[in-house]
């Protein structure tokens, strides 16, 4: 299934940069419920 994913992602040409978006936003709102407050 990972696979299959992986070529999901791949067919749909999703650049670098937005899959770093991706994972900056995912790992930023964590960060904010880590550290803020």
């Amino acid at each position: 299934m990972g696979d299959q994913h992986f070529l999901y992602l791949s067919s749909h040409e999703m650049s670098c940069q937005q899959l770093l978006q991706l994972v900056i936003s995912i790992f930023g709102s964590t960060n904010i419920k880590e550290n803020g407050q």
